[in-house]
């Protein structure tokens, strides 16, 4: 067996027995259309961070489908919710401030947002809880 073939067919293997399904792609779209099938008629979906749906593009993708999709991540969902880009994959927020933070979050749940990191996290994560328990889907990544 060439490369890592033999770690991904016992890695197959181990999902398989802990009920998952498990499809092998060759091609993005390909991907992407087996997510959607699989989320069926459901509109909100809660997804955590990872870096296989980021590679996909798949938040964007949902997106253009009409569904909406929430980011569990703090930084990630602050980057959502300001419609903003992120500055690094570990660190996607550090490029705002506080205070620029404070201000679109404001904005966006319509609710005075004072620039302390620790008001600004409350909020968000209770946004991200609440989307959880609305929830039919949740999506994240099986393997890390």
């Amino acid at each position: 067996m060439r490369g890592n073939e033999e770690l991904l067919l016992k890695a197959i293997e181990n999902l398989k027995k802990n009920g998952i399904r498990v499809y092998l792609t060759k091609e993005k779209h390909e991907a992407l259309e087996i997510i959607l099938n699989e989320i069926g008629q459901e509109k909100l979906i809660v997804k955590s961070k990872s870096n296989v749906t980021k590679e996909l593009e798949l938040t964007k993708f949902l997106e253009k489908k009409g569904l909406v999709v929430i980011e569990t991540d703090i930084g990630d969902r602050i980057l959502q919710v300001l419609d903003a880009k992120p500055s690094h994959p570990t660190g996607p927020v550090t490029h705002l401030s506080a205070k620029a933070i404070a201000k679109g979050i404001s904005k966006y749940y319509n609710l005075p947002i004072n620039e302390t990191p620790e008001e600004i996290v409350k909020i968000v994560k209770e946004d991200i809880i609440s989307n959880l328990n609305k929830a039919s889907i949740e999506l994240r990544e099986q393997m890390r």
